[in-house]
């Protein structure tokens, strides 16, 4: 089994909010131990004995500018942490999917009133659910029968009540309960019959959805025509741009 883990982000240009981006970091569960262990290292070698006690999670604009609990150490090793967690992505078999709104080119269209968030979220978990059913012909075709399975579990980081009923009651309408005559899950078939929220401070996995879509929305940035280009964090977009198996940005 997946776990699906994802995360929304704001990407703000000039103080004017760009981009929405929900992005999922997609973790075969053999290896949840693993990719914990190596955040926990992480965690050992970029804080301060004197500070441990004050870390609660890795906040992808704090790490990356040497905000609050980060302040005052040192931008090598942030960047070596950063360099580290993204590691396991690009390493340990991890996959990403994200859905992008563009919100200049929304406010122009005729449905601007649309909910970016959602749209995001639909499209973002439209890709995981490809991905899984071609992960599952695949292993049809193969007759393999040490495949993993299908199947994969949604943890978003939970926040804002309003925008996580929004997105629960999406992804019901895209999930929905299997029932008779057509035995049909929807949608979202492959995926878990509920969707759960988690407190990013308590899951790595949601912590390295979100270093990952902090990056997706600053290459988006990047190629934007005229943006000055902010090449650390191209740069580490590159370390894990091989592991995106969808990614969608809206209004075409």
């Amino acid at each position: 089994m997946y776990l699906a883990y994802l995360d929304d982000s704001g990407v703000t240009r000039a103080k004017t909010k760009r981009w929405q981006v929900v992005t999922a970091v997609i973790v075969p569960d053999t290896i949840f131990s693993l990719v914990e262990f190596m955040a926990c290292m992480t965690i050992e070698s970029l804080m301060p004995e004197d500070k441990r006690d004050q870390f609660e999670e890795f906040h992808a604009s704090e790490l990356f500018s040497g905000h609050k609990v980060f302040d005052g150490i040192d931008q090598v090793k942030r960047f070596q942490a950063i360099s580290q967690l993204l590691q396991v992505v690009s390493t340990f078999g991890v996959t990403v999917a994200y859905g992008a709104i563009d919100l200049v080119k929304l406010s122009k269209c005729s449905y601007r009133s649309a909910n970016p968030l959602d749209m995001a979220f639909r499209l973002c978990t439209q890709g995981v659910h490809q991905w899984l059913l071609q992960n599952a012909l695949d292993g049809i075709a193969k007759a393999d029968k040490d495949a993993p399975s299908a199947l994969a579990m949604f943890i978003a980081d939970g926040g804002d009540k309003k925008d996580d009923s929004d997105l629960q009651r999406s992804f019901r309408e895209l999930r929905q309960r299997m029932r008779s005559p057509d035995y049909n899950g929807g949608d979202l078939a492959l995926i878990h019959d509920d969707m759960y929220f988690g407190d990013s401070k308590y899951s790595i996995g949601i912590q390295i959805a979100d270093l990952c879509g902090f990056f997706i929305g600053k290459h988006l940035e990047n190629l934007i025509e005229g943006a000055v280009p902010d090449h650390a964090a191209e740069g580490f977009y590159d370390v894990f741009k091989e592991r995106i198996i969808y990614s969608k940005v809206e209004p075409e």
